[in-house]
């Protein structure tokens, strides 16, 4: 798939990087930058190659000189290990790097480690992620920053319960519900080897992976530490990781970025077309977002089979207080004919087991409800969005029948754990989807 992604950059440097002019001469006085783009990967985990690939295409694409004034910042676990092999094993830990990427005279891309940060520090920690950010920020002044964030992604489902939905249970203390699960010292939850799926490898935001002692835990970021992890507003934020294209991730993420891109269905392991990701998101003039969309459908939707499978979704954030108005008021009318929804009959935005994110729209149309002013508030907050015809059909995945843009939790095939666990999130509390 690497081969099939690597698409060559078609339109010179010179008219990308247009008007930069050289700030770099001496470190201790920096200027503004026109834009800085970051991509952040949290990679310790099976696809430290795939995202080590991402940092490779980047390089072949269209780079900003030293001396631009835009800039391409990496963080991740680099060098790191190819954990796919099992070796070295999870237990050898790397030092997270931040990096800056660009070119040199010659016009060959450098990768310069700008600093470290602790073995122990994991960029799945909201305060590891902040203060990465921050770091950026201060080094590397601008008004106008975009972010990708690239790992594994499981949506808005509380960490762990993806992999091991069965672990999670309700805990009852004074007379009260609320969901609860076994934590370790460390904050983070057993890592269980996920259950063989059919097709192609797929990112399945964030997780990380080690061995402490004799136990392999995994620590992933919760939905609601995410915002706080984000320590200033973001032009955009794009999410090349699997199933994050949900309405409570959206909500939850609405005052961090004025446009948000991400996919509610997974993205196969290659993730999004790194070669022409600078050309077109550091170009004079507004990012063009959904040309880095265009070039990820167009890519697997050249594909075969179970390969010819994409799904991304453009968000105004500005737009999304207005949907969740006209989604309120739908819940409360037809709260009973939502609860009485069959399953089977709505759109799905997953595969095999994972039945926790269907299509928003499809619910309450399949509810009988009448929802209009969703389908207005809608039109307005889904800017742009790309899907092929089907979803890995032959490896438990869908056909399109609809798509709105969006996924959203559907209660009445949930679990009572979720349902208590999505009263906390803030989607939940702006609809009250769940009572």
């Amino acid at each position: 798939m690497k081969g099939l992604r690597t698409i060559a950059i078609l339109l010179a440097a010179a008219f990308f990087f247009a008007g930069c002019e050289g700030i770099w001469g001496n470190r201790d006085k920096v200027k503004k930058l026109d834009k800085v783009l970051i991509l952040y990967q949290a990679g310790f985990n099976d696809l430290s190659p795939e995202l080590q690939g991402d940092v490779t295409e980047l390089r072949q694409g269209t780079l900003p000189a030293k001396g631009d004034n835009c800039a391409i910042l990496i963080v991740n676990h680099y060098p790191t290990y190819d954990h796919s092999t099992g070796r070295p094993q999870y237990g050898t830990k790397t030092r997270p790097s931040i990096l800056r990427l660009y070119k040199d005279k010659k016009g060959q891309p450098v990768l310069d480690t700008l600093t470290r940060l602790g073995e122990d520090e994991l960029l799945t920690k909201k305060e590891i992620m902040a203060r990465s950010l921050n770091y950026i920020a201060s080094t590397f002044k601008s008004d106008h920053y975009g972010l990708i964030l690239a790992s594994h992604g499981t949506g808005w489902l509380p960490a762990g319960y993806y992999a091991t939905p069965y672990n999670y249970k309700l805990a009852t203390a004074g007379g009260k519900r609320s969901a609860a699960k076994a934590v370790f010292p460390t904050g983070a939850v057993p890592y269980v080897e996920p259950e063989p799926m059919p097709g192609p490898k797929v990112r399945t935001f964030g997780e990380e992976i080690y061995y402490e002692g004799s136990s392999k835990l995994t620590y992933e970021m919760d939905l609601k530490d995410l915002p706080a992890a984000l320590p200033f507003h973001f032009d955009y934020i794009l999410m090349d990781a699997c199933l994050m294209g949900c309405v409570e991730v959206a909500y939850e993420l609405k005052d961090k970025c004025d446009l948000l891109g991400f996919s509610p269905t997974e993205i196969l392991s290659d993730g999004l077309v790194y070669t022409k990701i600078a050309s077109r998101l550091l170009k004079s003039g507004d990012p063009d977002i959904k040309g880095v969309m265009d070039d990820y459908y167009d890519c697997y939707a050249a594909q075969s089979g179970d390969y010819q499978s994409a799904c991304f979704t453009l968000i105004d954030c500005k737009k999304l207080d207005a949907l969740a108005q006209a989604c309120r008021s739908v819940f409360e009318t037809y709260r009973e004919a939502i609860g009485k929804v069959n399953p089977s009959t709505v759109q799905p935005l997953f595969r095999s087991y994972h039945h926790w994110f269907y299509d928003l729209k499809d619910i309450l149309d399949k509810s009988g409800a009448e929802a209009s002013s969703v389908q207005s508030a809608l039109n307005q907050c889904v800017t742009y969005e790309v899907h092929t015809k089907a979803f890995m059909p032959s490896s438990g995945g869908f056909v399109f029948n609809t798509y709105c843009g969006l996924s959203m939790y559907l209660p009445c095939n949930g679990s009572d754990y979720l349902d208590e666990y999505y009263k906390t999130l803030a989607w939940n509390k702006a609809t009250s989807l769940v009572r």
